[in-house]
């Protein structure tokens, strides 16, 4: 059964939440900035003021940052998921050998049969755990790369002269 919670288990670790909330909160700056509109011209704790090439490069940054994030997720997704994808057959292949050392032996000749009884079991049991596993991966991992890779092209292609008039 340990098998079947594992595949169950969440498959980020911690880092790659944090990347994960880097990158969409990255993308949160990038979109309100293009979709709303809210492009500081200054910042008074510090005197600043922005031109409109200053603004056109803080996009450029926000950007950067943007698409930093999104490489960082992409390498630490693929990661995770390769490491998950060890973990569940590894623990599929262990399983089938436990069972079938455990066998008698005039069972152990029926091994292959034996074998797809067991690989019949567990399709059974994990008849739900995929689904569920895959929708939890379009949350996790799907949405926040589309946002960001939205963010990254709304952010590159905003006309800072029609929207700052100083």
């Amino acid at each position: 059964m340990e098998h079947i919670t594992n595949q169950l288990r969440d498959p980020l670790n911690e880092t790659t939440r944090k990347v994960r909330r880097n990158l969409l909160a990255a993308s949160l700056v990038g979109l309100v900035t293009t979709k709303v509109g809210l492009i500081p011209t200054q910042i008074t704790a510090f005197g600043i003021a922005f031109s409109t090439s200053n603004l056109e490069e803080l996009m450029l940054l926000i950007t950067a940052i943007t698409v930093f994030y999104l490489v960082s997720f992409s390498i630490y997704i693929a990661s995770e998921l390769q490491g998950w994808s060890l973990l569940t057959k590894s623990k599929h292949l262990d399983l089938v050998f436990e069972r079938a050392t455990q066998a008698a032996p005039s069972v152990k000749k029926l091994y292959g049969e034996q074998v797809a009884g067991i690989q019949l079991d567990l399709m059974k049991r994990n008849k739900l755990t995929k689904p569920i596993f895959i929708c939890r991966l379009v949350v996790e991992v799907l949405l926040p790369i589309l946002i960001s890779a939205y963010s990254i092209t709304q952010t590159l292609s905003i006309d800072i002269v029609a929207l700052y008039m100083p």
